[in-house]
C-alpha cells in the first residue's frame, strides 16, 4: 500500500486507541464535547464577526499579509478558519476530525506559515471565543455551564493545536526529505559531471590532441610502470620508435596543414593496427613509439611490419617510416632511457640506410647489455 493510500492520521499512526488516549492527556470528555454543540447555533450566528476580528488581529503583520498574497487566497483562508470553528463546535472528536486537523497544519507548512502566525491566530480565536462565551453563555446555559464551556473550549483548542502542529511537522518532515532527495540528486550529478570533466580533463594532459595518441608525458609513464611488470612477471617488453621519412619536405612543399594531416593519419594508423595490448604514443614533431608489453622481438617486428604494408599514398604522398625495435627482458632489464635511447639509435640506422619504405632494425637484448 502506498503512503497517498493512508490518510494523515494512518500515516502517524494515530489509532482510536491513541486518540482516545491523547483527549485524556488534554482532559477532553464526551460531557466537554457535548457542551460545545450547545453553543453551536449562537458561534454559528456570530461566525463572519468572530473570523474578521481574528484576521484584524493578524492583519497586524506584515508576514501575513506576504504569506496570502491576494484576496482570492485570504477569502479561501477565511472560509478555512470558519469551517475550524464549526467543526470546534461540532461536539465530536473522531479519525475525521484529527485528519481535517492535521490537513490543517500540513496546509500552513505548504503555505509557508510560521508558527507566529498560527499561534497568534490561536490566542487571538481562544480570547475572541472565551468573550462570546461570558457573554451569551449565562443566558443560554447557566452561569456554571457557561464558565465549563470556556474551559472545554480552551481545552479542544489546545488539543487541535497539538494535532496541527503535528500535521505541520509531518509536512516539515516531508519537506526536509524531498530537500534531501534533490541534494543526493544534485550531489550525483555534480559528482557525474566532476567526474567526466576529471576524465575529459585528465585525458587532454596525457592525451596528443592532434593524432589522439598518448604523449610523451603518458609516454614515459607508461613505459616505466610496463618495465617494472615486466621485472615482476619476468617477461620481455619490446619498444619501437618511429620517424616519418622526409616529414620536413611534406611541410615545406604543402604547408603545414598537410603536415598535420599527414600526422593525423599516422596516429590513426597506429590506433587501429596494433594489438589491444600495445600502446601507441606520439613524442613530439614526427615521432612517435609503440610499447609491447609481454612481447618478443619477432613478435614486434611483425606488428612494424604490417604497419609498413598499410602505409602508402596518403593525403597525396606516399609516408613511410624508419623504425628501431629494442627488448629487454626476460632476464636482464633497462632504464626507461637506456631503452628508448637503444631503439632510436636503431631508427636512425634503419633511416641512414636509405631503404626505400624506411625499414625496421631490430635488437635482442638489453641496450646496457651485449646481444644475448
Amino acid at each position: 500500500m502506498s503512503q497517498t493510500d493512508l490518510t494523515l492520521a494512518q500515516q502517524l499512526r494515530i489509532t482510536p486507541t491513541d486518540l482516545q488516549e491523547r483527549m485524556r492527556a488534554f482532559d477532553i470528555e464526551q460531557k466537554d464535547l457535548d457542551l460545545l454543540a450547545s453553543f453551536q447555533s449562537v458561534v454559528a450566528g456570530e461566525l463572519d464577526t468572530i473570523a474578521q476580528e481574528v484576521f484584524d488581529h493578524l492583519g497586524q503583520f506584515d508576514d501575513f499579509q506576504n504569506t496570502i498574497g491576494d484576496r482570492h487566497s485570504m477569502n479561501l483562508v477565511r472560509e478555512a478558519v470558519k469551517a475550524y470553528i464549526m467543526d470546534l463546535f461540532g461536539g465530536y472528536c473522531d479519525e475525521s476530525y484529527v485528519n481535517a486537523k492535521l490537513r490543517i497544519g500540513l496546509a500552513y507548512q505548504r503555505m509557508g506559515v510560521g508558527p507566529k502566525l498560527i499561534l497568534a491566530a490561536v490566542n487571538s480565536l481562544t480570547g475572541v471565543l472565551e468573550r462570546l462565551c461570558q457573554q451569551r453563555g449565562p443566558a443560554l446555559l447557566g452561569s456554571e455551564a457557561a464558565m465549563s464551556l470556556q474551559q472545554s473550549a480552551r481545552k479542544a483548542i489546545q488539543f487541535d493545536v497539538h494535532l496541527l502542529f503535528e500535521g505541520f511537522s509531518s509536512g516539515l518532515e516531508s519537506a526536509v526529505k524531498r530537500a534531501d532527495l534533490k541534494v543526493m540528486d544534485y550531489t550525483l550529478r555534480l559528482e557525474e559531471e566532476v567526474k567526466l570533466r576529471t576524465q575529459s580533463l585528465h585525458r587532454l594532459t596525457q592525451h596528443d590532441s592532434l593524432t589522439g595518441l598518448l604523449n610523451r608525458k603518458a609516454f614515459l609513464d607508461h613505459l616505466h610502470h610496463e618495465i617494472k611488470r615486466s621485472k615482476d612477471q619476468k617477461s620481455s617488453l619490446c619498444l619501437a620508435t618511429l620517424d616519418l621519412n622526409q616529414f620536413k619536405k611534406i611541410n615545406d612543399q604543402r604547408g603545414h596543414l598537410a603536415g598535420d594531416e599527414a600526422l593525423a593519419y599516422v596516429g590513426k594508423v597506429l590506433s587501429e593496427n596494433i594489438r589491444e595490448t600495445d600502446i601507441a604514443v606520439r613524442q613530439g614533431g614526427d615521432e612517435f613509439a609503440i610499447i609491447f608489453p609481454n612481447t618478443e622481438i619477432e613478435v614486434a617486428k611483425e606488428v612494424c611490419q604490417r604497419l609498413h604494408k598499410v602505409f602508402g599514398e596518403a593525403i597525396g604522398n606516399p609516408l613511410t617510416l624508419s623504425m628501431g625495435v629494442a627488448q629487454c627482458g626476460p632476464r636482464s632489464f633497462a632504464t626507461v632511457q637506456e631503452l628508448i635511447q637503444k631503439a632510436d639509435e636503431l631508427m636512425y640506422c634503419a633511416k641512414r640506410a636509405g631503404i626505400p619504405d624506411g625499414g625496421i632494425r631490430a635488437i635482442y637484448g638489453c641496450p646496457n647489455l651485449r646481444a644475448i
